[in-house]
């Protein structure tokens, strides 16, 4: 249903979709005909990352199963200690995989000092801002728009850097939108320069300081239920991913 990239086409706006075979080379658009650019970054593919959740599962599954036979063993059957394990473990189980967070709400970037919100999602054709001409235009395709607040909670200066694809940082990890049923949606590729208008494409945020960025993907239609995006602390200096879950009734 949703190819694993887009691309907006400079000439009429709208959303080319690609295959990763794709990226690099040179094609007509669809709509207009004027020649089209697909950006090369071959290092990026959705499904790719969601592969890497399915395996790391049954891992945390064995690691939890050892530290419990562990346990057992140093605890004699029966033992109050024992007892309080057999209680215990179903919670801190759930404590170990609970790790997502429902927006609006913040979650921490484990390693730093800083908090991201997933503060808005919406359906319809966003700004851009094409910086070398200095020129803002809508999408002429709808896309899925996914708006975050970034915020130094710290004392120390955090280096950011964007979820989105972005040919210049190449070594930046991306974003990750998935349904329900575990199916991706595109990032928009815009090439470099050209970002959603109120974007950051790196930034330092001052301590207390917060910034907005905004992630769009390709999508044929509005969401009908439940998305979940994850999004790599690493950009912002931390370790892991942070994923949130977007209740359907809050997209707009």
């Amino acid at each position: 249903m949703y190819k694993d990239k887009a691309y907006v086409c400079n000439r009429c706006r709208k959303v080319i979709t690609y295959s990763l075979k794709q990226a690099g080379t040179m094609i007509p658009c669809p709509f207009c005909g004027v020649p089209a650019n697909l950006p090369a970054n071959n290092d990026f593919h959705p499904a790719q990352e969601a592969r890497k959740k399915s395996r790391l599962l049954p891992c945390l599954f064995l690691i939890v199963a050892i530290t419990g036979v562990g346990a057992f063993i140093l605890v004699k059957p029966g033992h109050a200690a024992a007892r309080t394990l057999q209680i215990a473990m179903p919670g801190l189980l759930a404590n170990l995989y609970d790790h997502t967070t429902v927006a609006p709400e913040p979650a921490r970037v484990r390693g730093v000092r800083a908090t991201v919100a997933v503060t808005e999602v919406s359906y319809g054709c966003p700004v851009i801002f094409e910086a070398p001409i200095k020129k803002h235009s809508k999408t002429e395709t709808p896309v899925c728009c996914v708006k975050l607040v970034i915020s130094n909670t710290g004392q120390e200066i955090v280096a950011f850097r964007t979820w989105r694809i972005i040919e210049a940082f190449a070594d930046a990890e991306k974003a990750i939108l998935t349904d329900k049923a575990g199916r991706s949606y595109g990032l928009l590729s815009f090439g470099v320069g050209t970002y959603p208008e109120g974007s950051r494409q790196q930034a330092d945020l001052n301590p207390g300081e917060s910034i907005t960025e905004q992630i769009l993907f390709s999508c044929k239609q509005k969401p009908a239920d439940d998305l979940e995006i994850s999004l790599p602390c690493e950009n912002l200096g931390g370790k892991g991913h942070l994923r949130f879950r977007i209740p359907r009734e809050t997209i707009q």
